[in-house]
């Protein structure tokens, strides 16, 4: 009996384990394509400075 409860303990944490393994690569994406976002901004933000140069 105890070997089913220790089983059925250690299977509850293997299922938490692969949750904030699931939130981790949620998030991990997620700050992927905010890094991407934010270099095209930047990007974007080189461009304009360069054709403010030039119209000067």
């Amino acid at each position: 009996m105890m070997c089913i409860v220790l089983g059925v303990d250690y299977q509850m944490k293997i299922n938490l384990c692969k949750q904030k393994i699931d939130d981790a690569k949620g998030k991990s994406i997620a700050d992927t394509e905010l890094k991407h976002l934010q270099n095209e901004l930047e990007e974007e933000f080189q461009t304009e400075k360069l054709l403010r140069q030039e119209l000067r």
